[in-house]
């Protein structure tokens, strides 16, 4: 009632105290022994998290690579926001690409490099400069693919529905590993219902991955309930979070994908599975569990049962629309529209717009990257250090800060004996907005502190690692 996927364990001890209160009464001794347990593990009384604030776009030529899926011919093509003639369209391999996934295709944060899962289950890469072709795996047995934000994980399923996500570990693959996935019940308990996971993302920390799942639930007299849900893996520790969405009964889930500023947002398939029934995409706030329709549709019949006709969506590099497809049986292809949005992220500003012939969009920029995002063009009125998040975290997270005006900036992480552990930023920087980002992967679980000075502005505040 009073957590949501966002919550952090300053928000478990307020919601325990307010459920406590509701059960015992504000001065019951529950209510006492309830903070007293969190007092005692290091998780003080303090204000509610803050929601996530935006990031600043990445800067750069927009592209939106997809699939046409005319005849069959799956060509990966790249293309222009805006496509005006063929100049605007490229095809920069003549490899098919898979489609038996939501996402065959995966691009860096820079958007130097693309890995597609080919039609014979190969991992290829194509780097977008040059449109060299590599293949990076040709074991025949991928699915889906989805890039770290640092480029050096690469999350994966195979073709073999084994309830698994694959960490590969790109530049080490001794450090490479499966985990197994679970349905998270009460009290710790753990349901082994999913047969297999499909659309995978990760966040903006590197952390966690979004993922949707299939499960099948054997019933007395040998049938069973099949549905589809979305989760959050954490990649440390194989913890899996299932996120909650207040849907009428009978809706499903999948194919979600965050937000490209804020992982606050998601927008992901909203769908039921009777016969000729409608389906939506559908914008959700894991922040405030609220969920907002984008647009609807119906479904296609077909011999086996029905299918969606839309869907896939994904945000645009400033979330200022959401792409997707739809298909058409008359035409018997997939073709691309986008659709503009408010601020808000979850309503629509306008029709939508017809885009090109295609399916399962990818829309990136291709940019120039360092380990400190570039600062916004906007006029900040002052200096400030914002708290990381995730927090807790395992084992990554980002630190915003803002300038008002240039300086020399330096972000400093301590332990809790005033210790140096890594100097983040130490460098002239101009002003607007930036973010950091700090990696415990080898430190251990405790309080950090991170400092942040710029002239004479001066502001510590703490993190938790938990591993």
């Amino acid at each position: 009632r009073y957590l949501t996927p966002e919550a952090q364990f300053t928000d478990m001890r307020l919601a325990a105290v307010q459920s406590a209160t509701d059960l015992y009464g504000a001065d019951s001794a529950e209510v006492a022994a309830v903070k007293e347990s969190f007092t005692q593990v290091g998780i003080p009384d303090a204000e509610p998290t803050e929601a996530p604030a935006d990031t600043t776009p990445i800067a750069g030529n927009n592209i939106i690579a997809f699939v046409d899926d005319y005849q069959s011919l799956n060509n990966l093509l790249l293309g222009k926001t805006d496509i005006q003639s063929t100049a605007d369209v490229s095809k920069p391999t003549s490899t098919r690409v898979y489609t038996g996934t939501a996402c065959p295709i995966t691009v860096s944060k820079d958007g130097s490099k693309l890995i597609f899962v080919d039609s014979s289950n190969n991992l290829r890469m194509i780097k977008i400069d040059t449109y060299q072709e590599l293949i990076v795996d040709s074991s025949a047995k991928w699915n889906s693919v989805a890039l770290s934000p640092d480029g050096k994980l690469l999350a994966a399923t195979t073709i073999n529905a084994d309830s698994t996500i694959y960490i590969l570990d790109l530049e080490n693959p001794d450090n490479s590993k499966a985990i197994l996935l679970y349905t998270p019940g009460t009290e710790g308990s753990r349901n082994y219902t999913t047969v297999q996971a499909d659309k995978l993302e990760w966040d903006h920390s590197g952390a966690q991955v979004l993922y949707d799942a299939s499960h099948q639930i054997p019933l007395a007299g040998g049938n069973s309930v099949e549905y589809w849900d979305i989760n959050i893996l954490s990649v440390t520790d194989g913890i899996i979070t299932r996120v909650k969405t207040p849907v009428s009964s009978g809706y499903q889930l999948g194919n979600p994908s965050f937000a490209e500023t804020n992982d606050r947002y998601i927008v992901c398939d909203m769908f039921e599975s009777s016969a000729n029934a409608s389906n939506s995409i559908t914008a959700i706030d894991l922040f405030q569990q609220t969920t907002s329709i984008l647009h609807v549709s119906g479904s296609i019949p077909t011999s086996s049962g029905r299918f969606p006709n839309l869907g896939l969506a994904r945000y645009s590099p400033d979330d200022g629309m959401v792409i997707y497809q739809r298909y058409s049986q008359t035409a018997g292809y997939s073709s691309l529209y986008k659709l503009p949005l408010k601020d808000d992220k979850m309503t629509p500003s306008g029709n939508e717009i017809s885009y090109h012939r295609g399916s399962i969009p990818v829309w990136f920029v291709r940019a120039d990257l360092t380990s400190v995002d570039e600062g916004t063009t906007s006029s900040p009125v002052s200096f400030a250090l914002k708290q990381n998040y995730p927090n807790p975290f395992n084992p990554k997270t980002s630190i915003p800060f803002t300038l008002y005006k240039p300086g020399d900036v330096n972000l400093t992480v301590y332990n809790s004996l005033g210790q140096v552990v890594e100097i983040l930023v130490d460098s002239y920087k101009t002003a607007g907005e930036y973010r950091a980002y700090f990696d415990g992967s080898k430190q251990a679980s405790g309080i950090y502190l991170y400092r942040f000075k710029c002239g004479e502005f001066s502001e510590t505040r703490q993190m938790l690692l938990l591993k």
